[in-house]
This record gives C-alpha cells, sequence and structure tokens, in this order.
C-alpha cells in the first residue's frame, strides 16, 4: 500500500527543519505501478501539506476535504487540532452517508427516523461501523517556527495524531518506524543525519508488500521569515550521495561463509537443576 515517513529535525537550535519521503508505488486489487508522487498541498498558502497511502480515489477524496477546509484559513496553535481533526471527520461522515444512499436509496438522516425492523437495524449500524476512510495522511506544517506533525489513519483507530519526533503510514510503517527507533531520531537531530534516516526508514520499508522500490522521493520543509514553509526536493545527486551512506551505514548481511567465532565454551547441555549462577 506504500509508505511515507516524516521526521522533525534541526539545521540549527533555531532552524526547525520536517524531512518527508515517499515512494511512487500506487495498487489496485489486480495490479500496481510506481507512477504517482505522493505529496500534495493542503492549504492555499503552502502552509501546510501531505504525503499519503492508500487508494487513489479514497485520497483524493480525502485530501480534497482538507484543502476545501483550510482554504483561507491560518491555523493557531490554539486551533490547529480542531482544524485538522474536521475535514477527516467530514469525510468519514460522507462515506457513511453515500453507503447508507447506496444501500437504502436514502440518507442517513432518514434512515435514523425510519422504524425498520431491529434486525435490519442491527445489520446496518454494523455495516456502517465499518466504514472507513481507507486513506492515511501524513501531515505536516508550520506554525511561526514550531513544526507540526501528524497521522491521520484508516482502519479500526481513526484518528489525528501528532507526532513530537518521526511518524509513518502505510504498509511499510512498521519496518521504517523500527530503523527510526534504531536510529534512535528525536526532533533535536541534525539534518543531514535526519535526513539519511529518512531516505535509510525508506529504504528499509521496502520489504514491505506493496512498497514501491524503484524511486525514493525527499522533500524538505522549513518556515522561512515571513513565516511560510518554502519546500527544497531533494535533487538526483542528493539521492545519489544518500545511497552511498546507505552503503556505508545500513545494516549489513552476513556473508554465509563468515564463521562468528561460538565455540563449546558457549553452550551446555539442556539440564533441570540449571540455576542461574551455571548459566553465568
Amino acid at each position: 500500500m506504500t509508505l511515507c515517513v516524516g521526521a522533525i529535525c534541526r539545521e540549527s537550535l533555531s532552524e526547525p527543519r520536517i524531512v518527508l519521503g515517499f515512494d511512487e508505488r500506487i495498487e489496485n486489487e489486480w495490479i500496481g505501478a510506481e507512477i504517482e508522487h505522493k505529496f500534495r498541498w493542503l492549504s492555499d498558502d503552502n502552509l501546510w501539506c501531505s504525503a499519503f497511502a492508500g487508494p487513489m480515489a479514497r485520497v483524493n477524496d480525502l485530501v480534497a476535504t482538507y484543502q476545501r477546509a483550510l482554504a483561507g484559513k491560518s491555523l493557531s496553535e490554539a486551533s490547529v487540532y480542531d482544524e485538522l481533526r474536521g475535514p477527516a471527520e467530514a469525510q468519514k461522515a460522507a462515506i457513511v452517508e453515500a453507503f447508507v444512499r447506496m444501500r437504502l436509496g436514502i440518507s442517513y438522516e432518514e434512515f435514523l427516523n425510519t422504524k425498520w425492523p431491529e434486525e435490519t437495524v442491527n445489520r446496518i449500524l454494523q455495516d456502517i461501523e465499518n466504514q472507513r476512510l481507507e486513506a492515511q495522511l501524513l501531515i505536516a506544517g508550520f506554525i511561526g517556527s514550531e513544526p507540526y506533525l501528524f497521522t491521520v489513519n484508516e482502519g479500526g483507530n481513526e484518528r489525528l495524531e501528532r507526532h513530537n519526533q518521526f511518524a509513518a503510514i502505510g504498509s511499510g510503517a512498521v519496518l521504517a518506524s523500527s530503523m527510526l527507533f534504531h536510529r534512535r531520531h528525536h526532533e533535536w537531530r541534525r539534518f543531514d543525519h535526519a535526513l539519511y534516516a529518512v531516505y535509510e526508514a525508506q529504504r528499509f520499508g521496502q520489504s514491505a508488500p506493496g512498497v514501491g522500490s524503484t524511486n525514493v522521493h525527499l522533500v524538505v520543509l522549513r518556515p522561512d521569515q515571513r513565516g511560510k514553509k518554502m519546500p527544497m526536493f531533494v535533487r538526483k545527486a542528493g539521492l545519489s550521495k544518500l545511497d552511498q551512506l546507505f552503503s556505508t551505514y545500513a545494516p549489513k548481511d552476513i556473508p554465509s561463509a563468515n564463521d562468528l567465532g561460538f565455540d563449546s565454551t558457549h553452550f551446555m547441555e539442556a539440564r533441570t537443576d540449571v540455576g542461574d549462577e551455571v548459566l553465568n
């Protein structure tokens, strides 16, 4: 289903950055290809953007809902959660409304106000509960110089969550997050190390099903002196440099011919009366 990674870092103590990484793979039930640039602006002032995962029809609907909701708005520390939570909730409501209309030919409100057999009500409500966004968003932006990184997840745990260090979405999220935890990434990590860490996480996430393995895209977000962030896209030369670093610093395979030096002193026969002092 793809992989998108975001990490907060610093170019200096007063210069926060957000690094976003994503692949190009999209799929349907039968086939997939690496053909989609998974970066969208959510606000018309270029203050908030997203990377995304999931079926493109659902992604496009959710992104469009955010773009309409954020048009002309200036988010503040006090309003950011409500403003970013609202579009996801509105999209979920629209999905439920469309489901009921397609299933029953009436609106959701009409369904609630109509007398139905209990069995029918229970069945429809269960089906409504099973309706999902299916799309996932990784939302990034700045309020002043403060970086914000959010995820909107699909599945049974649909909610807006803020992440202070890093986040990942898509089928490769567990692998990518594991590598960022391994690297002990945090929001004060220097920019060049963070850039490599996101690239490395994207590469490791390629082992997951549905993650593209041909191209990795990296975007660097930064606030300028007017409070607007101007993105930098990492060019091919930068990706080549990162690939060289990956060859040097990524965990390595152990050649099958290598002798790792274990001998009989490192083991003991199994016994029923073994205590910790024996094992030590």
